[in-house]
């Protein structure tokens, strides 16, 4: 990553090298945020003086903007994005204003008074020369260096430009309350899915459906998932959904384990006959749209989805996203396989998530599939650039610090790994029913063990424990016999 120093020194070149203003500053970063730079620049250039040399706001200024978008904004009208943007826009606004004393080109350039309200005739279209004199006479070099140290640059800003967002994968038996405190403790990701819920037992009110409807501890975060086989449950489910706090409701569609597909739902819903599905997507929104009128919350309908079953083609699963776009689902999440495909491949297909980012610019896509570290991190976005998105699922199990990871938040102190186990089993006894507590304890030890040297031995103590406290006598011992395992520089 550039030093802002470097990045200074570069946009004030690009300035005198003929780059407008705007063009000086997103010139810098376009490239190490994954955008075309010459792209950039060709959308950049009309901003130049002011807008056209209008004087207006200031290009530099604009500038500032353009990199806030490359480097939080995802393509489509997701309001939370919107929100924060518009909210670090502002704030970009009232730096910039506070060292240069205002935003507004021909004030920065003395041809009007600072919040000046007279009307204001727009200067020649025709660019000066690039003399000695006027770069004298400009201050445009040094804001054009400046917009790197006080406003791009800051350092309260701890993330990475990864210019994705980052979301924890609905997983059986993993993405509940205790899992997600554990993922919360190192900075948390953006989106929390939650384990599917199924619509029939929601609605039918069984003795353990609340513990799946908790919501910390992020619950702003939160994405519930549901799946089910009926289209009237499925509405009926996003009803009930839609008064919890979250961003929305995700409708299964990818999961292809026999338990699930071979009662017609999960990835079922891709290879049931189009009208079928299209009933069903079309209930759920309508549902979430009266709940709407209602005075719940506005939510969003998401699809998590395969390629579809063994017969998969390009032309049937694309007439199948058409469908879903149309219905009114706003997001989709690619686990890019077909059914029975699973971990066979090598790599999921990442190709089919471009294409899908590529048809509907208009809203957010995001990838799944295979994410472990920042090496296959980088390779799946390198495959799918225009993924808003990645949706990571059991290497957070393995690694609770891997979005922490990921952003760049994880400092250079160790870790006590001995004390993360045991804050699980403890968020584990106070947040599912004792009826869970043996399913959720091995699901999560059977990746987390992978972490340490004798990994085998690690895990089958960890299966095979008699009950929760013998869980934690369990964890204490492996550490007591291997005690350079405990502590971890992540």
């Amino acid at each position: 990553m550039i030093t802002p120093e470097e990045a200074r020194t570069r946009a004030e070149n690009n300035f005198r090298s003929g780059l407008n203003c705007t063009q000086s500053v997103v010139e810098v970063f376009a490239a190490e945020l994954g955008f075309d730079p010459k792209t950039v620049m060709s959308i950049a250039l009309p901003f130049g003086g002011g807008t056209c040399r209008m004087r207006e706001t200031c290009g530099t200024f604009s500038g500032i903007m353009m990199c806030l978008g490359m480097f939080k904004g995802i393509p489509g009208g997701d309001k939370d994005v919107k929100d924060d943007i518009y909210k670090d826009g502002q704030a970009l606004a009232e730096r910039f204003k506070k060292s240069n004393g205002s935003i507004i080109c021909r004030e920065l350039l003395g041809l009007a008074p600072l919040n000046s309200t007279q009307d204001h005739t727009p200067s020649s279209p025709v660019s000066e020369a690039r003399t000695k004199e006027y770069y004298k006479k400009r201050p445009c070099p040094a804001l054009c260096g400046e917009a790197y140290l006080q406003n791009i640059w800051q350092p309260e800003k701890k993330r990475l430009s990864l210019n994705k967002k980052l979301l924890l994968a609905p997983m059986a038996t993993l993405s509940h309350e205790a899992f997600r405190r554990s993922v919360e403790r190192f900075g948390g990701c953006d989106e929390y899915f939650n384990e599917m819920i199924n619509a029939g037992s929601l609605l039918h009110q069984g003795p353990f459906e609340k513990f799946y409807m908790m919501s910390g501890p992020a619950p702003e975060k939160m994405v519930w998932q549901i799946t089910g086989t009926r289209a009237d449950y499925m509405a009926q489910a996003a009803d009930t959904l839609a008064q919890l706090p979250g961003l929305g409701i995700d409708i299964n569609m990818g999961c292809s384990a026999p338990q699930i597909a071979n009662t017609g739902a999960g990835v079922s819903w891709m290879t049931k006959p189009i009208a079928e599905t299209q009933t069903m997507v079309h209930a759920v929104k309508s549902a979430l749209e009266n709940a709407a009128k209602n005075g719940v919350p506005s939510r969003r309908l998401s699809v998590k989805l395969r390629l579809g079953g063994e017969n998969f083609t390009d032309k049937g699963f694309f007439e199948f996203t058409d469908m879903l776009v149309r219905e009114g689902v706003s997001m989709l999440t690619l686990h890019p396989r077909t059914q029975k495909e699973k971990m066979a491949r090598r790599h999921p297909r990442y190709q089919y998530v471009e294409q899908l980012a590529l048809r509907y610019p208009h809203i957010p896509v995001n990838l799944n599939g295979d994410v472990k570290d920042k090496a296959s991190y980088d390779f799946a976005v390198s495959q799918a650039p225009h993924a808003s998105g990645v949706m990571i699922a059991r290497a957070a199990a393995s690694s609770p610090w891997i979005f922490a990871s990921l952003s760049g938040l994880l400092g250079d102190e160790e870790t006590d790994m001995q004390q993360l186990a045991l804050d699980f089993i403890d968020d584990v006894e106070k947040y599912q029913p004792p009826e869970f507590w043996p399913t959720r304890l091995q699901r999560f030890f059977c990746y987390y063990c992978l972490n340490f040297s004798f990994a085998s031995y690690f895990k089958t103590q960890m299966i095979n424990a008699k009950n929760i406290e013998d869980s934690r006598n369990r964890v204490r011992e492996y550490f007591e016999k291997v005690p350079q395992d405990r502590y971890k520089k992540l």
